[in-house]
């Protein structure tokens, strides 16, 4: 590791971003245990109770345009500590819903919040951290994101049986108090003032305009777009999944989602650990390998009617695992050309990787909770539009 990393990017910083990062994913799979009891509580459908991930997912992908330019302009921390200061008040508003669109203000209002947190850390680490450097930095960032669904469910199971669904995301908010008291404190400004843009709407659009045209980000994007897409098909379509279709309890489903989740864990300490001696092309390549193996097996067993629980799961496990090589080689890979703005470039990459992973949550429960047709075709297209942006993000030369 070079010295620069060490004296710029230390790794108590990097821990501290990692562990105040978690909480955007750990907010959007606490309540995934409680899906079948929102969705009586407030008298809707499984698809309704889905579509709060949606929301979730609209949050992000608005907050992110606008927040990324403007962390560039102010800074990063400002935008950090505020956001994660509003999810902890979203939160309370989502505990307070008596009807499903009050739940769905509150999860946009927190995928808002939740935004400023998720550019401003990342733009924070691509500040300080350079080459394989930020390679290995944004592999241990994925690694710690990792906790979110694994903690997530756990803990919202935990609290559901302290009290109910409402208890999870009061829970949440004491949370969100205590993270903004340590981001206040704990971390210090990256982007020094000399690389701070001065203008404002227009400005914002012309850097967007010419991130836009740089084919290195746009392909290398477009597979983070995809391994996120696949990974919310699977957040949404797997309460249902495993507990009405397979059959397992809450309890059950919660240990599935956790050894799940540990998949990402693996895979993101290993691509951190050999990233100079396998470099993040072969990683991308291997991570979206993975999810068309995931497509490739639920399709077969699909078609030939063998689709049980063991491949199911297989498929599930191979997804969250996926992104242990996706999620920090192709990041650094992408932002190899649009330095000079790499708040608006993670903002674009982040809103639009979640109006995909909108439109995939959705997309698995239009049939209904007990049909599992829906999920297959999802993945059928997330891994071809995956292979082939992989593919031609191999031919793009860096200029």
């Amino acid at each position: 590791m070079s010295q620069k990393f060490v004296e710029r990017l230390s790794y108590p910083l990097l821990l501290t971003l990692g562990a105040i990062g978690i909480i955007g994913p750990f907010a959007s799979d606490l309540y995934l245990p409680a899906f079948p009891q929102i969705a009586a509580a407030l008298h809707t459908t499984a698809a309704g109770v889905q579509f709060t991930i949606t929301c979730f997912t609209i949050g992000l992908a608005v907050g992110q345009l606008l927040l990324g330019s403007l962390s560039d302009r102010i800074g990063r921390k400002p935008i950090l500590v505020l956001g994660i200061a509003l999810m902890g008040l979203s939160s309370l508003y989502a505990a307070y819903a008596r009807a499903l669109w009050m739940l769905m203000v509150a999860l946009v209002c927190m995928g808002l919040a939740s935004a400023a947190v998720q550019v401003s850390s990342r733009a924070l680490v691509s500040d300080l951290a350079h080459g394989p450097d930020a390679a290995r930095a944004f592999s241990v960032m994925g690694m710690l994101l990792g906790f979110g669904p694994i903690l997530g469910p756990i803990v919202g199971a935990m609290l559901m049986s302290l009290s109910d669904w409402r208890g999870i995301f009061y829970g949440f908010a004491i949370m969100c108090a205590v993270f903004t008291t340590w981001a206040s404190i704990g971390i210090r400004e990256s982007l020094i003032h000399e690389n701070r843009h001065s203008g404002g709407f227009r400005q914002m659009l012309s850097n967007m305009g010419g991130i836009i045209r740089t084919k290195s980000f746009m392909w290398h994007a477009a597979i983070i777009w995809v391994g996120v897409g696949t990974l919310f098909a699977y957040i949404s379509a797997s309460p249902f999944v495993l507990q009405t279709i397979y059959g397992l309890t809450p309890l059950q489903y919660t240990l599935v989602f956790g050894v799940n989740g540990a998949g990402l864990l693996v895979t993101g300490v290993l691509s951190g650990a050999v990233v100079h001696k396998f470099p993040p092309q072969r990683q991308a390549r291997l991570g979206m390998g993975l999810i068309a193996l995931a497509a490739a097996i639920l399709g077969i067993g699909y078609v030939t009617g063998n689709l049980n629980f063991w491949l199911v799961e297989a498929a599930f496990f191979l997804t969250p695992m996926s992104m242990g090589f996706l999620f920090g080689p192709v990041t650094a890979l992408s932002m190899r050309e649009v330095r000079h703005a790499n708040g608006t470039a993670l903002a674009i990459q982040g809103s639009f990787q979640f109006v995909v992973a909108g439109i995939t949550a959705v997309a698995v429960g239009l049939a209904g909770a007990a049909e599992i047709a829906p999920l297959v075709a999802v993945y059928a297209i997330m891994a071809f539009a995956g292979v082939f942006a992989t593919w031609r993000a191999g031919k793009v030369t860096i200029q």
